[in-house]
This record gives structure tokens, sequence and C-alpha cells, in this order.
């Protein structure tokens, strides 16, 4: 096997796919490699952890067709440090050692052979999906903050929500404590019933870190088994959570009284320097009252953290504390430069609001 390719294109495409990369705690070390096919003038690039694999290919020039595995971090490094160029791939399809020439840079890698690498699962699709990769892209980076990662959460929880209905693409994310939901209008094929899958925590950062900004995005579906994500020159598979989300229209609030306007960058800058008392996450209390928001951070005996900003309320005045972990990534992710908070009493869950069809809820802490 023996191929030469772009520098700039082959470390855009070693990027894409290692991120499936599992630990080094591993059975098998050939999941630490990536599957390389050159064939036909172009190279496909194959990671998985057995759960979540990506394939991408691009363009090269093949002297020798076969396959291989190599080191994905190690190739990634190297690629990724190599002079603009080519960089040229000899395979000896004994030994699996393969010789690299980046500019006046040499490497030798051992290698794996190809047919130790797990197969690629077939999909036979019972639905199909075709949405704008920017809407899906938004859509997950404005949920994905609030999958749940606690160990002691509901398996189902530990997803990220997909659901197809009425028109409608919904996404959404909790773990008890926030909750995130977008929705939007889509065209949808005909549909006999919503249609829902759980998609793992990891695979939807992945598919989010590597949707673009244009084009289209295939989601192909299997319901609660697998789902196929196509875009542009990547493919991404992934098993699905097999459980049924919980009813999260439930912890959404209805009929809350009072309405603050804020502005988003200036609450968010304002959280920044009452935590700059502490390290890590910690609860922040928030009193509204005549136009103005009052924060504060106690760090017991290291010291404490206090501002204020103003905002569009005069209605009565209400204390809520919240973990500053999920105050934070809803300011975060949410884009328009004024936000909206609405509010009952400090113990009651809180709805943030924008302009677009997004909803997150945070859970208030119980003020001592």
């Amino acid at each position: 096997m023996k191929f030469s390719a772009d520098q700039t294109k082959f470390s855009e495409a070693l990027k894409r796919v290692q991120g499936v990369i599992p630990g080094k705690d591993l059975k098998s070390l050939v999941l630490q490699n990536v599957l390389l096919v050159a064939e036909a003038g172009r190279l496909t690039l194959t990671t998985t952890d057995m759960y979540l694999t990506i394939v991408t290919s691009i363009d090269c020039i093949v002297t020798e067709p076969g396959a291989t595995t190599l080191p994905v971090k190690i190739l990634a490094n190297i690629v990724s440090c190599a002079p603009e160029g080519v960089v040229e791939v000899d395979v000896d399809n004994e030994t699996q050692n393969a010789k690299i020439l980046a500019g006046r840079a040499k490497y030798r890698l051992s290698g794996i052979q190809a047919s130790v690498f797990p197969p690629l699962a077939q999909i036979e699709p019972e639905r199909t999906f075709t949405h704008e990769q920017a809407l899906v892209k938004e859509m997950m980076r404005k949920t994905n903050f609030a999958v749940s990662q606690l160990e002691d959460s509901r398996r189902s929880t530990k997803g990220l929500l997909m659901r197809w209905r009425d028109g409608q693409f919904h996404m959404v994310a909790t773990d008890g404590r926030c909750l995130s939901q977008v929705t939007k209008e889509v065209p949808l094929p005909p549909l006999e019933k919503q249609v829902d899958i759980i998609v793992p925590l990891k695979s939807a950062i992945e598919i989010q870190r590597n949707l673009a900004t244009e084009g289209n995005v295939t989601i192909d579906v299997v319901e609660r088994k697998y789902a196929a994500f196509t875009f542009g020159d990547v493919k991404i598979y992934t098993k699905l959570i097999d459980d049924v989300y919980p009813a999260y229209e439930a912890a959404i609030p209805r009929d809350l009284e009072y309405s603050i306007k804020v502005d988003r960058q200036a609450m968010l800058n304002s959280l920044n320097r009452v935590q700059a008392v502490v390290s890590g996450m910690v609860s922040v209390a928030i009193r509204f009252a005549d136009n103005m928001m009052y924060m504060s951070i106690n760090a017991g005996e290291i010291g404490n953290g206090s501002d204020e900003i103003p905002v569009k309320y005069d209605g009565e005045e209400i204390n809520v504390m919240f973990d500053t972990k999920y105050l934070k990534s809803a300011l975060d992710v949410l884009d328009d430069d004024e936000i909206t908070f609405n509010i009952r009493n400090g113990s009651v869950p809180v709805i943030i609001r924008c302009s677009v069809p997004v909803i997150i809820v945070l859970m208030p802490l119980r003020i001592s």
C-alpha cells in the first residue's frame, strides 16, 4: 500500500475521526488505530469504539492500493506538524510497518492488519430525515450542554433526545437540574407516529463538532438501535440508547408571574466577576429588585464577591440561587443581546428564553 495526500486535507480528515478513540484501557489495540483504505484516487479513514464510528475520505494519489491501520493520534501529530505540501505513506504489506515522508522528516510507524479492524455496521433505515447542517449543529449546541453526566441519573437522560412529529424537529436534554429544549418547524416526510431517538452524549458531541454550516445532513434511523448522519465527506454511525425518554414536558413550569429582561453579556460578565473569588463551580445568589440585579458568591473563609447590573424589572423583590455551572452554560449557548427570565419565586424552576424557539429550565437551589 502506497499513497500520497495533501498535508492540509490529510490533517483535517484525521481531526474529524480522532475524537472517537477511547481511553487506553482497551482489550483491543486496533481501536486506537485509524483504518486507512487507499483505492481509486481516494483515501478513506475510519475510527470506531464499537458504539460510535466516523468515516471520512479525501482525494489522494494511490501508487499501490491497499489497507492498513495505524495509531491515529500519533499519525495525526505527524501530519499536523508536517510542512504544507504532500505527505507520503508507504506500508509494507507483510509487516504492516509504515514509512512516512513529510517534507524532510521521516517516520516509521507499526501498524495492524486491516482485517483485524471491526467491520462497518450496515444500516437499513426505517426513517430518513434531511435537514440543514447549520440548523442541526445550532440545535445541538443549545442542548448538548444539558445532557446528564451524573452517574446515578437515568440511562435515557445520558443522551440527547431527537424527536420528529407534526412538522417539528425537537431536541431535548436534561439531567434533572437543567433542561434545554429547541423546537424548529421543518418539512418532514409523512409520519404515522412521532419518531424518537436518544443519541449518546459522546456521539452527539462528535456529530456537532463535525457538522459544517453549509449543506444538508441526512439522518437514517433505526429506532432505539442505530442512526447514521451523512454530510459532505463524513458519515457518522452511532448506536442509540435503547430506552424511553422521560416526560420532560412536565418539568417545564407554567404561568410564571414575573418577566425580567436581562442583557445576556452583561450578566455573563457579572457572573464571571463574582466567581473570580473561587475556583470551580459554586452557587450564586441573585436578587432582582427596582430594575437591578444583585449577584453574590460566598466562598466562606476564602472571601466573597458581589456585583450588580441594571435589568428591566419593577416588580416585587425576588431572591433565587443557582448552580453557576448551569447558569453560565445557559448564558453561553444563547445568542441574543437581551434574554428573558420567567420566574415566580426562588423555589420554582425558572425559564430562560430568547428570540429563537429555545427554552432553558433551571432548577434553583434551596436558599439557606
